[in-house]
């Protein structure tokens, strides 16, 4: 079964505890998942295929309808597609994308011919509904931690706008839940982060990973190290 918003709705309200409704769920949760999505879409794009099968020869034809301008962009071409042994693929300068008086077109620079097929890889933007979803399954979590931390950090200001309008004592519980959405929301920002090997604890995961790597090597490498003998039981 496909992900979709009602899964996304339910991992993050696990996330967030809002046991004092600070959030309208209903309304905001697929907000801030919307936001999570737009830097999930730099990180993880979606890469989408179609093909370009003209009526007759020729050299310009239009983008897929979820061409997303200013984000989209042509992965790869292959032309004539079915090509033996391999797919054979166009060079880069052989099409561009070009703006028209009736919108963005995909223009060839060698001509299409009728009964052939110009298979395009591209990418476009992941989209999360009530029924269906883009979203890479192996990404589910991480996402659902970078939306989880825009709703913590709503909740924060949330508490604080409550902080500055109360003055009895009930102002200090405020204050040390922001601290606390405030870290949190850092802990499920820095977890995305580490899914996509980025940030400094994902650098620090890296090295630590290449660090243990390069002293494997050495050990095996090594002759000085220590080796026993098992007829003498002398360390060699």
């Amino acid at each position: 079964m496909p992900i979709v918003l009602n899964d996304f709705k339910t991992k993050m309200e696990a996330i967030i505890k809002d046991d004092g409704n600070l959030i309208d769920h209903s309304a905001d949760i697929p907000l801030f998942l919307q936001d999570a999505l737009k830097r999930y879409n730099q990180d993880h794009p979606l890469i989408k295929v179609y093909d370009v099968t003209p009526p007759a020869t020729g050299y310009e034809f239009n983008l897929p309808s979820d061409w997303a301008d200013g984000f989209s962009k042509i992965d790869s071409v292959e032309y004539p597609q079915g090509t033996l042994p391999g797919p054979s693929y166009l060079y880069c300068e052989d099409y561009m994308i070009y703006r028209s008086p009736a919108g963005l077109k995909l223009k060839f620079f060698i001509p299409i011919i009728l009964g052939k097929t110009a298979r395009v890889n591209y990418i476009a933007m992941h989209t999360v509904s009530s029924s269906a979803s883009t979203v890479y399954l192996n990404d589910f979590d991480a996402l659902s931690n970078l939306a989880g931390s825009i709703c913590l950090r709503a909740m924060a200001d949330k508490t604080t706008q409550l902080t500055n309008s109360t003055i009895t004592g009930s102002s200090i519980d405020y204050q040390r839940k922001t601290s606390d959405f405030g870290t949190r929301a850092d802990e499920l920002e820095n977890l995305y982060n580490i899914h996509f090997n980025k940030g400094k604890e994902a650098r620090d995961l890296t090295q630590a990973a290449e660090r243990s790597k390069q002293m494997d090597l050495r050990l095996s490498t090594d002759e000085t190290y220590l080796t026993h003998n098992k007829q003498s039981g002398e360390v060699l």
